[in-house]
């Protein structure tokens, strides 16, 4: 009995309110239950010693059996009957029937319209970036010149894959675990900065997860939650719970948040560049291409996102900068002198700006030292034609690539770029075209500054389709080729905050997360959805959950063969792809459908 009066008060409670929603638990089972939520280890008979003292003890010795129960089918004589597992419960276990399923990066979509309404910047304060660093200047995992191809790696089935979507909303936005950035100054007692990150992560997904009250969260009992956090323990829930009390108590939490996380969600809308000789060019926000002149379309990028693309591939370059398009000969001999480090023709400042023209963020100090580049050149393209006239690639060599769908054709060349004003001496670039066949064969070329030595042709394409796996159908593309929409496109959505203001600190941050996600992702027709209808359509899709060290891999289950939503679920998770989106530890995310 003395045990009794050493256990908190709210374990005790827990007990008793566990055995009035379940009064058939077991006292062994009562005792899993009290592990998992507090970490302590109570006998069975400390258990019931509880219950009797709440007149809720069942008798000793085993259960009674139910006398209006039906004899077994082996009492009765009946032989049993194997059991059957039926093709429909299959595909939710991972054994579906095999279908034609497309390579990673090329689901079946039709074209769909992009997102009318980016939201608007909202004025930007100071604030320090913490840049993820690139790995290295090789493609990384699965998209490499076959070789030695990468281990396969165990799967697991996880429910609520499809909050991959809301974990890259923040991957994009943040440079850390959200809570865990607020609260850095603010760290609770009993915790370290990892277990209020990882404690945060968690409190901020329970509701996707279907979590709405905090103590629903010992009846969870699937693994999604920690998967989709990367956590391979779970993490009790007295201290879920601690972490819960302690925001309450956090005066300007929700300022703080609200604050934090608007700036944040700043859109940038292009990046301009400026050269020592007085000459500019216009980046893409998305890096979908390069231009002469600004064009100001439906891509956005967050700030966070362009800084770090800034920093990693201009300022102090640590991987090559891989542009979708070029539009003309002039942007590109610009970039191709800038790059090349000449003393007259270096870098001289860089800025992002938002949709309303305004400064966002600009940089002036760059390492002296060559850069790299890669950008793509299609044939339908009018520049294309002007370039390489009524030359043509010779596709004799070939590779195939890790993932055992592509067999790619390819031919290299050597074009000269010259000086559009033709005061200057002409550019030469390593031009590499391919060829990968298929129900429509993609066929481009890669204009670079690299020599072989620096990258083979076959790494070179496989850099190039590592960035953009859909090629010119991707719809980053398509938004910065088409000349209707580069000077027309204006934000309309003026009042994300408003309509949150009402609800509680997590819910703000994680409809944040939402509303980003569905101007990043999915059509337009879905920016006017809920959190809860977002997640009963997309969020709660079962899936597949693999990290290395330089991928994090998600393949989404459809539910069904008849899933309204397939083609919409497809662009997203193509979207999803072209936006080169890394995880904390720098991991690149790559999703794919099933």
């Amino acid at each position: 009995m003395g045990v009794i009066h050493k256990l908190k008060q709210e374990v005790v409670q827990f007990i008793v309110q566990k055995k009035k929603d379940l009064p058939q638990v077991s006292c062994r089972k009562m005792a899993d239950f009290v592990h998992t939520a507090f970490e302590l280890n109570l006998s069975k008979s400390a258990i019931n010693n509880i219950l009797q003292r709440s007149t809720l003890s069942s008798p000793v010795g085993r259960r009674p059996q139910d006398p209006g129960r039906k004899e077994s089918v082996v009492q009765q004589g009946v032989k049993a009957k194997s059991f059957k597992i039926p093709d429909q419960k299959k595909i939710l276990g991972g054994q579906s029937p095999k279908r034609d399923c497309p390579p990673p990066g090329f689901p079946p979509v039709p074209p769909l319209q992009p997102s009318k309404s980016p939201l608007p910047p909202v004025a930007q304060s100071q604030r320090k970036f913490s840049v993820k660093r690139a790995s290295s200047l090789q493609p990384k995992e699965g998209l490499s010149p076959k070789g030695d191809s990468p281990p396969k790696l165990p799967k697991t089935l996880y429910d609520h894959m499809g909050s991959i979507f809301l974990k890259a909303a923040e991957w994009e936005i943040s440079d850390g675990p959200l809570l865990g950035k607020i609260l850095k100054d603010h760290l609770p007692a009993g915790f370290s900065q990892q277990e209020l990150e990882q404690a945060g992560e968690v409190l901020l997904f329970l509701q996707v997860f279907g979590i709405k009250r905090l103590e629903d969260f010992i009846h969870y009992t699937k693994d999604g939650l920690w998967a989709i956090n990367g956590l391979k323990t779970k993490i009790p829930f007295f201290k879920i719970n601690d972490l819960a009390r302690f925001l309450n108590t956090v005066s300007g939490v929700r300022a703080q948040l609200q604050i934090h996380i608007s700036q944040l969600v700043t859109k940038a809308a292009y990046i301009k560049v400026v050269f020592k000789a007085g000459n500019c060019l216009w980046v893409d926000a998305l890096g979908a291409g390069l231009s002469s002149a600004k064009r100001k379309g439906p891509n956005f990028s967050s700030i966070n996102q362009i800084t770090t693309t800034m920093i990693n591939q201009w300022l102090m370059p640590r991987e090559p900068l891989i542009l979708g398009a070029v539009q003309d000969g002039q942007s590109l001999y610009h970039l191709a002198a800038g790059f090349a480090n000449d003393t007259n023709r270096k870098l001289h400042k860089i800025m992002a700006f938002g949709y309303d023209d305004q400064e966002i963020i600009a940089f002036d100090s760059f390492i002296d030292t060559k850069r790299s580049f890669l950008v793509g050149l299609w044939p339908s393209q009018e520049f294309y034609q002007q370039l390489f006239g009524s030359q043509d690639f010779v596709y004799k060599k070939n590779f195939e690539m890790t993932d055992g769908h592509k067999q790619v054709a390819y031919d290299e060349m050597t074009v000269k770029i010259k000086d559009p004003v033709g005061e200057l001496h002409p550019i030469s670039l390593r031009a590499v075209g391919f060829e990968m066949p298929g129900n429509q064969p993609q066929m481009g070329v890669i204009l670079t500054n690299m020599s072989d030595k620096e990258m083979t042709a076959a790494g070179l394409i496989s850099a190039y389709v590592q960035r953009w796996p859909c090629f010119q159908e991707s719809k980053s593309l398509q938004n910065f080729l088409q000349p209707n929409v580069s000077e027309e496109y204006v934000s309309q959505d003026e009042n994300i905050s408003n309509d949150l203001s009402e609800a509680n600190d997590l819910h703000i941050a994680l409809n944040y997360l939402n509303r980003y996600g569905q101007e990043a992702f999915f059509p337009s027709a879905y920016g006017d959805l809920d959190l809860s209808s977002m997640t009963s359509i997309f969020y709660n899709i079962a899936g597949y959950l693999q990290c290395t060290k330089e991928l994090v891999k998600v393949e989404l289950i459809m539910p069904r063969e008849d899933y309204p939503y397939q083609n919409d679920l497809a662009l997203a998770v193509r979207k999803v792809n072209e936006r080169n989106i890394s995880d904390f530890q720098g991991r690149k995310l790559f999703l794919s459908c099933l």
